[in-house]
């Protein structure tokens, strides 16, 4: 039976902790439970927000909408031979709790994703990635429920348009479309595996911990090295990275390096005429790395991310995010992207 809330407070649905208020508020707990909403007066009568572990949200107000918290929990193997598992995962599951499971079971092409607080629903949504790995690379397929027609939807990877942090559900299926499944293809972890460790500080931290690299201690060295980098946000809340590595083109980096020689950039599989750079470097060489302002500042271990010192306002969160964009902005001719997402 659904049950809804009025006048219900958000700020624990968000890793920002800022302060919003929704007119409505229910959960849903099954595939079922939202095809009842659906038939809803509260849902027909009522503009909605889909909400997973906002910990990539910054609420910019309260709502006079229905605000739809998704906790559709399950796992279930679909197949499973001697060299791959196809996993299927429900909407709601934590995605690092996911992650970790993978590895428990020796089940390989995620493990360098560990650490990253998300839903695995919003891990498909937003194609969330680090390390050299994006969900996309190992999503076989998106099931979820059109919120016109009621129909529950299975969408091929090829289908999903994912791009770096962009997926079709982001897109022209943002709002009317609720993702309830995703199917994942790993590997089944052999020592022919190639692990992905082209990151300096991964490589740094293997040849200084003298450990025989697998996935587990791969896994481990990844896991200590953003725990290193980022504020853990249960005590120091902060979405994490606030914005998007910007992608140009080899020529504008070349021409960028006349000025700033150890500027870094990441090539772009399948993209050879363009890299991504370095969005944290770009705001430390801005001078923003220790920056604070009132509640709100730049994490001194990371430049990439905003932290909310106690009880900022988003407005206070916005400003010093739009201060970060116009000076990167006027040093670089370069635009940072919001990776959170402002509702």
């Amino acid at each position: 039976m659904l049950n809804f809330q009025e006048n219900a407070d958000l700020i624990r649905y968000t890793t920002f902790w800022v302060q919003a208020k929704a007119k409505l508020f229910v959960e849903i707990n099954s595939e079922s439970d939202f095809l009842d909403l659906l038939e809803t007066w509260e849902w027909k009568n009522n503009q909605h927000l889909f909400l997973g572990t906002g910990a990539n949200v910054l609420f910019t107000r309260d709502f006079d909408w229905l605000v739809v918290k998704i906790n559709i929990f399950w796992k279930n193997i679909v197949e499973k031979n001697d060299n791959n598992v196809v996993v299927e995962v429900g909407a709601g599951e934590d995605r690092n709790n996911f992650v970790e499971r993978t590895i428990d079971q020796w089940w390989a092409w995620i493990e360098n994703m560990i650490s990253i607080p998300s839903s695995v629903g919003a891990a498909a949504f937003g194609n969330i990635g680090a390390y050299g790995m994006e969900a996309k690379d190992r999503i076989v397929s998106v099931t979820g429920i059109n919120t016109a027609t009621k129909e529950t939807t299975t969408i091929s990877n090829s289908e999903c348009g994912f791009w770096y942090r962009e997926s079709i559900f982001k897109q022209q299926f943002k709002d009317n479309f609720l993702i309830t499944r995703v199917r994942f293809n790993l590997d089944v972890y052999t020592p022919d595996y190639i692990l992905n460790t082209n990151y300096k500080d991964v490589q740094q931290y293997i040849a200084d911990s003298g450990k025989e690299i697998n996935i587990k201690t791969l896994s481990q060295a990844i896991s200590e090295i953003r725990a290193s980098k980022l504020p853990d946000w249960k005590t120091l809340w902060t979405a994490g990275s606030f914005f998007k590595n910007p992608i140009v083109s080899k020529e504008r980096v070349a021409l960028l390096r006349t000025n700033f020689v150890h500027l870094v950039s990441f090539d772009i599989p399948n993209d050879p005429a363009y890299v991504k750079l370095s969005a944290g470097q770009l705001i430390e060489l801005a001078r923003f790395k220790w920056y604070r302002k009132g509640k709100v500042g730049v994490y001194d271990k990371h430049a990439l991310i905003l932290v909310n010192y106690g009880w900022a306002t988003w407005r206070e969160i916005a400003n010093l995010a739009g201060e970060i964009q116009d000076k990167v902005q006027e040093m670089f001719s370069v635009s940072l992207s919001p990776e959170v997402i402002y509702v």
